[in-house]
């Protein structure tokens, strides 16, 4: 699959990203359709061009911390992994906070009084 070169407009705030923090890793939220499709007659393969409609950088940490867990769920589910409902996923978090568990021995653990890892 190919991208079409061109950007839609009023993403200059991606240009301004990019440039102030080259090396950083930054998140994106994307709206696509296939703009082409290009036939190799010698191959007979068809290859879609993807054409960006619309892209919205994901500046705020809390939106960016959405955004990962949504990219993670979409990524073990297309791995062929089962996904808990998001609801349900919470309600897990919610009760395990504050726990930690020791790999090498298996052992759980929990906070103290003060907060601090018992």
């Amino acid at each position: 699959m190919k991208f079409a070169g061109k950007l839609p407009e009023g993403l200059t705030v991606v240009s301004r990203v990019l440039i102030e923090k080259p090396a950083e890793m930054h998140v994106a939220v994307c709206l696509f359709n296939t703009g082409k499709t290009v036939v190799n007659y010698d191959s007979g393969e068809t290859e879609p061009v993807a054409h960006i409609r619309h892209a919205e950088v994901i500046l705020d940490p809390e939106d960016r911390a959405l955004i990962e867990r949504i990219f993670l769920r979409a990524q073990s589910r297309r791995g062929g992994q089962q996904v808990l409902p998001m609801d349900l996923e919470d309600d897990v978090r919610e009760a395990f906070r504050g726990l930690s568990i020791d790999l090498a021995t298996g052992e759980v653990r929990g906070l103290d009084e003060d907060g601090e890892q018992a």
